[in-house]
């Protein structure tokens, strides 16, 4: 892997450097200490002294060392005291930010981070694009005969899917929502409260839910329930050109020219 980032990101190219010609944030976490890391390249953050010294191939390593997948990155970091540590970085996708898009809405606009960008929903054009979610449930038999070990991974995945929808719900409360979901039977897609909320931001997310109705209704295509299980394991490489398939799909029905209003326009 290192080999293959180096050639593309640039072996000593640093987060900090000139090299990298945009503002970029890359969610890892660290997990000797517990704490979710947005790692970014604004020269006005706090910690940019150090945190833009750190390499860019380790950070990006970092944000992808899924647990139990990928070993966890180890990188020198400065602590408070301003000595240097080890810190052990894994995948941001077990912190509550698996979906990154709250935390880059915070990231450009809460002081301590620098950019420090005025809000508004003609002002901020956030877009979050999701690789497909698959929940996969069980039968209250099923989960009282797992194992102590077995339920507990079964409870960090719902964890998971929790975070994620709360996320999901504080976007569309907070921001003009032009591609309202359904969050759950209760609040619905929140179509009045994103009118009547701060709407901070222009907010647009775009998914796959790799359910069957879901599909045949919004992707006009036909999966069994097996076949979805088999496609949402996204370790197995061999369901990379049938994600995708199902991702072009999706798009086209998706994204629309109005969700991209011509006052972000550049240039």
């Amino acid at each position: 892997m290192y080999a293959a980032l180096s050639a593309q990101l640039g072996a000593d190219t640093t987060l900090g450097s000139d090299r990298v010609r945009t503002g970029l944030m890359i969610m890892t976490k660290r997990l000797d200490t517990g704490s979710p890391w947005p790692l970014h390249n604004h020269p006005g953050a706090r910690y940019h002294a150090q945190d833009g010294q750190l390499l860019l191939t380790d950070v990006v390593r970092a944000s992808t060392a899924a647990p139990t997948y990928f070993e966890p990155q180890a990188m020198t970091i400065s602590s408070r005291d301003g000595s240097k540590v080890n810190g052990a970085f894994v995948d941001g996708g077990v912190s509550p930010f698996n979906d990154p898009a709250l935390q880059l809405l915070m990231l450009t606009t809460l002081d301590g981070h620098g950019f420090r960008w005025p809000t508004g929903k003609a002002r901020l054009l956030l877009v979050s694009v999701g690789t497909g979610t698959y929940k996969k449930t069980f039968s209250s038999e099923e989960i009282l005969a797992m194992t102590a070990v077995e339920q507990g991974v079964r409870s960090l995945q719902s964890l998971m899917d929790d975070t994620a929808r709360v996320n999901h719900a504080l976007l569309q409360w907070l921001t003009d929502c032009v591609t309202p979901w359904t969050i759950d039977r209760a609040v619905s897609d929140m179509k009045a409260d994103s009118a009547n909320g701060p709407q901070l931001a222009t907010y647009a997310r775009y998914n796959v839910l790799l359910e069957p109705k879901w599909l045949s209704t919004e992707v006009k295509v036909d999966y069994a329930a097996d076949k979805l299980a088999k496609i949402a394991e996204m370790d197995d490489s061999s369901n990379m050109d049938e994600l995708a398939t199902l991702g072009r799909l999706a798009a086209a029905t998706q994204v629309k020219a109005e969700h991209f209003p011509a006052t972000f326009d550049v240039g």
